[in-house]
């Protein structure tokens, strides 16, 4: 139970950290931070989204019962989402700068 609920939980957990973390180093970074915080921030929050879906994927197979076969569908389909939300907002840092000019 404590893994389908991880499966389920991590994604969204990633991208709360993704948000709580990115957002307020925009000021630390225009004041001369190093902008690779940005990318190891978002890069370790991607990484914890697609391993809660890869851990499901491998579940998957193994698992006969419909709850749990719902919960890692479920928890799938929530970290691939997530996981795309999270690479949507690194691109920016890559394309542009977040510094007010």
């Amino acid at each position: 139970l404590a893994l389908l609920w991880t499966v389920v939980l991590l994604a969204p957990v990633a991208w709360t950290m993704a948000l709580g973390t990115m957002f307020p180093m925009t000021d630390w970074v225009c004041d001369g931070g190093p902008r690779s915080v940005f990318f190891a921030a978002g890069g370790i929050c991607l990484a914890l989204a697609l391993i809660g879906g890869a851990v499901g994927w491998m579940r998957l197979a193994q698992t006969i019962e419909e709850r749990s076969r719902f919960m890692l569908q479920l928890g799938i389909g929530i970290s691939a989402l997530v996981a795309l939300v999270i690479a949507m907002y690194i691109v920016p840092v890559f394309l542009l700068s977040s510094c007010p000019t």
